[in-house]
């Protein structure tokens, strides 16, 4: 059995195991770091670049000069000499208002002579006996990330000193195994790819086929039989205000003041976690919460940009009262209103209701932006005939249940790719050579 060594880095409390004829390196040793310095300029006597900026840089990122979409601007020959990319490259953020964003990797597999690295990121390029796959997926594990978050410094925008960068560790084994190891991690990451541009996909027909099925303005169901017009004739009558629909549910209650009883939560944090209710204590429950008693549809008017949207369909086999955070506006169909829950979920989610809302927020950052709830009850809206609705909801309701097929699949994949990175880069699973 293959000796291995345990080490504890210097930067933080990750300890690690490696086969012994692995080393343990400084970043230092291995590559090159610059801190980046260029930001958009305007000075007419600089030379023109691309540059790839903040934004375009997320964990498992590949960068490519000609994918287009990158910023214009100006920077000096010195610049373009010092911080310009090359293949090969892997880019890392030096520094954020989110801690949590330091150091996440990007690898560059183009580049070009104009392509320049922007403000906030600084540049590794690694030495002849470092594979730069292998270097990215280093950078971008747990055990190396945490050095560099325990590193940053700072008050309200933290950063990465250039020393922090250069003493992280990182375990090195052989030149050949290192690229083995490379090329098992991006057969996982080239199907985690595969499967978000499947989602990608499914979520922009999604969005068009609500789209049309909420006017009428398609020639059949998908699926179907029956002409859409003939079914959607009721959706040439008058719009009527979505206040003649639904209802506004305000009745509030303070769970704190029950503290023994379980309550099913809607909140933010929930809903971004899993999309559902969670079942807490009253105690534990801060401040007071919409109750609710009535099937009702939940939409976030917190920072509308990003849709909140899901259903309370009522207690169900749920013996717990459930309540709602204060940042949900919670609509429910009025009695006889001729509304079903799904299609009233699939309207208060569509494009329409999402551009109005965030059009008419308020509020002094995004973070803290929010919708006007009575404001909304005055928007026109026009509610197809029962059938219709139902034909609707079936259809969209089955492209979601694709999405989250898929989305599933992902989350797996996610899964299989952390715990072979984990294996791999610590030794604990060993690559053969062919």
């Amino acid at each position: 059995m293959q000796p291995h060594l345990s080490y504890r880095d210097s930067g933080s409390e990750w300890i690690g195991e490696i086969p012994a004829h692995w080393r343990v390196m400084p970043l230092g040793r291995l590559a090159s770091y610059r801190a980046s310095s260029v930001d958009k300029k305007s000075n007419a006597d600089e030379i023109p670049v691309r540059l790839c900026n903040y934004t375009d840089v997320y964990y498992g990122e590949r960068i490519r000069a000609g994918a287009g979409g990158f910023m214009a601007a100006t920077a000096t020959a010195h610049e373009v000499n010092r911080f310009g990319l090359r293949h090969g490259d892997v880019i890392i953020t030096k520094d954020s208002e989110d801690w949590q964003d330091i150091g996440v990797p990007a690898l560059v597999e183009e580049s070009a002579e104009d392509f320049v690295c922007g403000y906030h990121l600084g540049i590794v390029r690694p030495g002849g006996d470092v594979d730069p796959g292998y270097l990215f997926y280093a950078l971008a594990s747990d055990g190396v990330n945490k050095q560099l978050q325990v590193a940053a410094t700072g008050a309200t925008r933290y950063g990465i000193p250039n020393g922090a960068v250069e003493c992280a560790t990182i375990p090195l084994p052989p030149l050949d195994e290192q690229r083995r190891i490379a090329e098992v991690l991006d057969a996982a990451e080239d199907a985690i790819r595969l499967s978000e541009r499947v989602i990608a996909k499914q979520q922009w027909v999604r969005s068009g086929l609500a789209f049309d099925l909420l006017r009428g303005n398609v020639s059949a169901i998908p699926g179907g039989t029956e002409s859409l017009h003939q079914l959607s004739r009721g959706n040439s009558r008058r719009a009527a205000r979505l206040g003649t629909y639904v209802r506004l549910n305000t009745t509030h209650i303070t769970p704190a003041a029950f503290p023994h009883e379980t309550f099913d939560h809607y909140s933010i944090p929930a809903f971004d976690a899993h999309g559902r209710a969670e079942a807490a204590l009253g105690a534990e429950i801060e401040s007071g919460k919409t109750i609710l008693s009535r099937p009702a549809v939940l939409v976030s008017k917190l920072n509308p940009r990003r849709m909140r949207v899901q259903q309370y369909a009522g207690q169900g086999n749920s013996m717990n009262r459930a309540v709602a955070s204060t940042e949900f506006m919670a609509y429910e169909p009025k009695s006889n209103s001729g509304v079903s829950l799904d299609f009233l979920a699939n309207l208060l989610n569509g494009d329409e209701f999402a551009r109005r809302l965030q059009a008419t927020a308020t509020g002094t950052t995004n973070s803290h932006v929010r919708a006007q709830p009575r404001e909304t009850l005055d928007w026109p809206v026009r509610i197809p005939p029962t059938a219709q609705q139902r034909r609707i909801a079936d259809v969209l309701g089955a492209a979601d249940d694709a999405i989250r097929t898929e989305e599933n699949r992902l989350y797996k994949l996610r899964e299989l790719r952390a715990g072979l990175s984990s294996d791999l880069l610590s030794g604990r699973v060993r690559t053969v050579a062919a």
